[in-house]
């Protein structure tokens, strides 16, 4: 932060460019947002687009979509942020991190120059579980 970045930013703009996406009503929007990896790309885009060009920060991404018609959960996880599926006391699926070193998650990232760093969003890990009543997630 003493740098002249707030992750806090970063991230709250990051989603907010997710929302941003998948509220935006267009049929491909639509499609995209059943995948949240396309997703994350398109909030991506959404936050680099904006007015001020995107906070500088960094910060890891973990979304999901619920297909309340078949009970399927796509999850996109980038970096060490994750989501679980816990069906009778039991994990039924999981995202696993996603790091280049110890304690080095991979983040999206823009920098004070406001150019986008090396990981891109379309590196997220995607997942499917099917979801029953009672699952918590």
């Amino acid at each position: 932060r003493t740098a002249g970045a707030d992750p806090a930013a970063f991230a709250w703009g990051l989603m907010n460019g997710c929302r941003d996406a998948a509220e935006a009503g267009s049929q491909a929007v639509a499609a995209s947002a059943a995948d949240p990896t396309q997703l994350l790309n398109l909030g991506f885009t959404n936050m680099q687009q904006g007015v001020t060009g995107g906070p500088p920060g960094g910060s890891t991404a973990c979304l999901a979509s619920l297909d309340r018609a078949t009970g399927e959960l796509s999850i996109a996880n980038l970096g060490d942020s994750g989501a679980m599926v816990i069906r009778d006391g039991q994990v039924v699926g999981a995202s696993a991190p996603q790091q280049m070193g110890f304690n080095c998650p991979y983040q999206l990232s823009i920098d004070l120059d406001g150019k986008p760093g090396s990981i891109s969003p379309t590196l997220a890990a995607p997942y499917k579980v099917k979801v029953q009543d009672g699952d918590l997630v």
